[in-house]
């Protein structure tokens, strides 16, 4: 559990020089996203995926 109480207090301390606040609303949306994505990238394959982003920016 060590690394993972690191981990958190890292990312705690990084929103904190970014000035951002943490809203668990956004949060929570941002992890439905998150698992939603890597399901789509896991159906049609990483690298098409990864072309299509790319092609975004």
């Amino acid at each position: 559990m060590g690394e993972l109480d690191e981990l958190e207090r890292v990312r705690r301390a990084v929103m904190v020089q970014l000035g951002l606040v943490e809203d668990p609303s956004r949060l929570r949306a941002a992890l439905i996203f998150q698992w939603l994505f890597r399901l789509y990238a896991r159906r049609m394959g990483e690298a098409y995926v990864t072309k299509l982003v790319k092609g975004m920016t």
